[in-house]
């Protein structure tokens, strides 16, 4: 069967979206679809390649995740998003962690002196104590979201124009219907919570995945700034909207990496990008200490893909002394062992070593000489420290294809094994893609 690129898929829906109408859909004037679009990305893009689901199901039902859940409860603090804080600031933070901290939003904390509300949902019941976790809020959208599909399954004829430009099956219907009612409940719930709360600013890490949040906080007049927190380009349809103006769904402002990302994509008209930089990805290049180490940095869903090309080239490492290190991303980390099997008896094999979450992706490309990589941002990571990196021609390699073309990174045939010539190419050197955290320019920033 045909597998259509990452570009052509990207391709057919900026053109199904532009001759359906689907922008104009809107609930009390707030712009619907970009809250779906990223799941119907990953949802065609399932349909259309080859490809894992990342982890497992988040809410699947077992002993093991009742017991996680009923520690989440005793400590999710929910209560406390319905008493007004007084506080000036939300913050809608993530689950990565480095000593203690949040990687996206440590520098904000520091300066806010304890004046924020730190608002989170968990990694599959694992978290960091401390903040406010709206997973049961979740649960409870989605159930009532698929109760809701018996009662009324018509979706607006934009949609439907959409989805036949693209030759889809039924599945998807129900599947925008009960995402376009989980918008309307987060809208709500969210504008709740801002008429309790009445922040002076919103800061949040993956707006796209937040529309409801923006467009309740648009409409109270509330700024809400983005932070960076993976790859920008083209192909990421959370960033990239073509023509389009920020309106009610995406943030006032985007706090990137360095310049280097300001360009990558076309951002909605309105949206200030600001070089704010970050120090858990900035790193010093240190191109002398780093030893005869090939690091596969794991990908959640091109999974299948990565194990084969390591058992494929296992013979090729051990004859030429080399250490392999195989960093899982932190969406595959649970229950790994029993997910991936061939992966499992390498390591058990003492043939490679798993990585789960220390030593950091910083601290082992400090050590790593060659890095290999489907679709991350450690691949940029990678680039900036100074590594020789490859990416591996699965799907999602055009993220790099300015960067393969410019001769920085090398692409390489998945199902190829490698030779040391392919190891031993020179790469160009390139201006930093990491900056340091400009503390500066952030405090400016939160308290104009």
């Amino acid at each position: 069967m045909y597998t259509p690129s990452t570009k052509e898929i990207i391709s057919r829906i900026l053109d199904a979206e532009e001759k359906s109408g689907v922008y104009r859909i809107n609930y009390r004037k707030n712009l619907i679809w970009p809250f779906y679009r990223m799941y119907f990305y990953y949802k065609y893009l399932k349909s259309k390649a080859n490809i894992g689901d990342i982890g497992s199901n988040q809410y699947e039902i077992s002993k093991k995740t009742i017991k996680k859940y009923i520690n989440f409860i005793l400590k999710s603090r929910l209560i406390r998003i319905f008493i007004p804080a007084k506080k000036d600031f939300m913050i809608f933070s993530s689950q990565r962690y480095k000593n203690e901290n949040e990687i996206y939003t440590a520098d904000l904390i520091k300066i806010l002196n304890e004046n924020y509300l730190n608002i989170s949902f968990t990694n599959r019941f694992e978290f960091k104590e401390g903040a406010i976790y709206l997973d049961t809020i979740k649960i409870i959208f989605k159930f009532f979201s698929k109760i809701l599909l018996f009662v009324n399954k018509r979706i607006p004829t934009e949609v439907e124009s959409f989805f036949n430009s693209l030759v889809v099956d039924n599945s998807f219907r129900l599947h925008y219907k009960r995402f376009q009612t989980e918008y309307i409940f987060w809208y709500k719930f969210y504008s709740l919570i801002l008429w309790i709360q009445n922040p002076k600013k919103i800061f949040v890490v993956n707006g796209i995945a937040l529309v409801p949040l923006t467009a309740a906080a648009e409409k109270k007049g509330i700024e809400i700034i983005e932070f960076q927190h993976g790859i920008i380009n083209q192909f990421h349809l959370g960033y990239h909207f073509p023509n389009r103006s920020r309106g009610t769904f995406f943030p006032n402002k985007l706090l990137v990496f360095s310049s280097f990302w300001k360009s990558k994509a076309s951002f909605p008209k309105g949206t200030e990008i600001i070089s704010i930089g970050n120090k858990y990805f900035f790193s010093d290049r240190n191109l002398d200490n780093k030893t005869n180490s090939v690091l596969i940095i794991g990908d959640g869903i091109l999974y299948k893909e990565l194990i084969k090309f390591v058992q494929i080239n296992l013979d090729f490492f051990k004859k030429n002394g080399f250490k392999v290190i195989y960093k899982l991303h932190p969406g595959e980390v649970e229950r790994w062992q029993t997910r991936y099997g061939e992966l499992f008896q390498m390591f058990k094999n003492n043939e490679i070593k798993v990585v789960s979450e220390d030593p950091s992706i910083r601290e082992l490309l400090a050590e790593c000489k060659y890095v290999i990589g489907v679709n991350s941002t450690s691949i940029y990571e990678s680039i900036d420290s100074g590594c020789k990196t490859i990416v591996l021609d699965c799907q999602g390699w055009e993220y790099y294809e300015d960067e393969i073309s410019n001769g920085i990174i090398k692409k390489h045939n998945s199902t190829q094994p490698l030779k040391m010539s392919d190891l031993e190419f020179k790469s160009k050197q390139m201006a930093r893609i990491f900056n340091d955290v400009n503390m500066k320019k952030l405090k400016d920033i939160t308290f104009q």
